[in-house]
């Protein structure tokens, strides 16, 4: 961007009208999500085009993306924002021969720290140009290249030569805080098919390079830790355990001579309610690294499970974008069509992953696709063997066991780490 583009630091303008309307719709453990709305100014090239909605939201989607990397680490007050959101062009001006300036009214909503009157958020003005603005000082991780630097910048960071108001907006827009859900119920008995209620539970490897997957050998690796802690709480729970053969693995995927084979074990139990059976899988999940072990066990399990659970790296928004898993695999992964529960259990999922899955659920007959779905996320960055998902997996027996129903309240708990929270509980059952 030319230096003739400088533009004065933004006020929000608050348009309440816009809001959407507030609904019980979540619950989260010392988090809440709020609505909010600002107007920020873009820069975009006259080379794309007239800048209509549809347009500036496909171009809004990497701005976003640098709101949830300040917003994720903002010292005290970290939050996040919901994947989904709309845009509205108030004005365009031509701010050169090559950029339009664009002013944009964004509306979104995102989980925060109950009791907050608003939030200031970080914006990029253009995106183009701003990590070789920032010339390598504005952040604090090493490692950062083009492709990441929106999960890691730090305009205010000392030394950092972004400038606010030239290279960045700060804009500080009132919460409207949605009403938390305060009594709701996974719908247990859509769960039980065909005689039983069948999980699988994924664990990923902490440490991509590392090609010992087998839990038993590799005691290092949180990726393993966490597989065998999940597993000795189901044996105590009175699971039995099989675990597979390679060949038994190799009908699923079989790599080349020499390549790393994921590692699974059965978990069984009988229940008056049926058969429960949890799959246990650890390998590497990483989608730029050796995952087809993983996507060839996770279209099974999307399809196929009740529930599924993911514990492992969330690849800052790629280990579990199906869109991109089919377009690197070359076969489509879709998502059953009964009612199921998943975990996603990585850094800030909420801001990945909810609205992707409730997308692929949506039907003409549930359009949210929250009917047919719950999502238990983090909206903030959580650590490997924090052991949160035995809660729903206990859950689940518990009702296989004795019909006893756990809420997603009592699921969730109220612990403060992580900004663990459920989505799509609005429409469960209630008692």
């Amino acid at each position: 961007m030319m230096k003739s583009l400088l533009i004065c630091m933004l006020l929000a303008t608050i348009n309440v009208s816009a809001l959407p309307k507030g609904s019980t719709e979540y619950f989260g453990a010392k988090n809440q999500e709020a609505n909010f709305t600002f107007e920020t100014q873009i820069f975009m090239s006259t080379s794309k085009g007239t800048p209509t909605n549809d347009l500036v939201k496909a171009e809004f989607k990497l701005y976003r993306q640098y709101m949830l990397g300040q917003m994720r680490r903002t010292p005290n007050n970290s939050s996040a924002v919901y994947p989904k959101f709309s845009v509205n062009v108030n004005k365009v001006e031509k701010a050169s021969e090559s950029f339009n300036r664009v002013y944009v009214q964004f509306t979104g909503k995102g989980v925060f720290t109950p009791g907050q009157k608003d939030y200031t958020f970080f914006i990029p003005n253009y995106t183009g140009d701003i990590y070789q603005k920032s010339k390598g000082l504005c952040t604090e991780a090493t490692n950062v290249d083009e492709g990441n630097f929106w999960y890691h910048w730090e305009p205010k960071k000392t030394g950092c030569p972004l400038i606010a108001g030239a290279d960045y907006s700060e804009i500080t827009a009132p919460l409207n805080y949605i009403a938390s859900t305060t009594r709701t119920y996974p719908e247990y008995e859509k769960l039980v098919r065909n005689g039983g209620l069948r999980m699988t539970i994924f664990f990923g490897m902490e440490n991509y390079d590392d090609t010992d997957w087998n839990p038993e050998t590799n005691t290092k690796d949180w990726g393993g830790i966490g597989f065998r802690q999940q597993r000795d709480n189901l044996i105590k729970l009175g699971f039995q355990k099989y675990v597979w053969t390679e060949s038994e693995v190799r009908k699923w995927y079989n790599p080349e001579a020499g390549k790393p084979i994921p590692h699974l074990e059965t978990m069984t139990k009988n229940t008056p309610r049926g058969l429960m059976t949890i799959r246990l899988f650890l390998g590497n999940t990483g989608l730029e690294h050796d995952a087809r072990g993983f996507h060839a066990f996770l279209k099974d399990a999307i399809w196929n499970d009740s529930s599924v659970i993911y514990n492992g790296h969330s690849g800052i928004g790629k280990n579990l974008d199906i869109p991109r898993i089919a377009d690197t695999r070359g076969y489509k992964l879709p998502i059953s069509n009964d009612y199921q529960v998943f975990f996603l259990g990585s850094c800030v999922p909420y801001s990945y992953y909810t609205d992707m899955f409730f997308h692929k659920k949506s039907s003409p007959t549930d359009l949210t696709g929250t009917k047919g779905l719950d999502i238990i996320t983090y909206g903030n960055e959580s650590i490997f063997g924090n052991n949160d998902d035995i809660r729903l997996t206990t859950a689940l027996m518990n009702y296989m066991d004795t019909g006893a129903r756990t809420s997603y309240q009592d699921i969730v708990g109220s612990q403060d780490a992580y900004f663990l929270g459920v989505n799509g509980d609005e429409d469960n059952p209630t008692n």
